[in-house]
């Protein structure tokens, strides 16, 4: 459904998700409607990349390919509260 999403939510111990590397992946063709998924989840379907609600990221060297709806996407994540997304390309 999504390929490679790091999230943040209210039920983590360390919130927000932070400082991490997504580097040297080939992420590809993630379209599959059947696979399982929460409503969350689903937000992700047809996407390479998605950093939701992390903060200083690294998205480097990933080729992606064949994405029904976007490769990389940087967004932020409302749980409880709304979590402000900032990562780098």
């Amino acid at each position: 459904m999504g390929g490679i999403v790091p999230n943040t939510l209210n039920s983590e111990l360390l919130a927000p998700q932070h400082g991490i590397l997504i580097a040297g992946n080939y992420v590809h063709d993630n379209n599959n409607r059947d696979a399982a998924a929460t409503s969350l989840t689903a937000l992700s379907f047809g996407t390479g990349i998605v950093v939701a609600g992390g903060r200083d990221d690294l998205v480097t060297g990933n080729p992606v390919e064949d994405h029904d709806n976007a490769g990389i996407v940087v967004t932020p994540l409302p749980d409880q509260r709304l979590w402000v997304t900032s990562a780098s390309a």
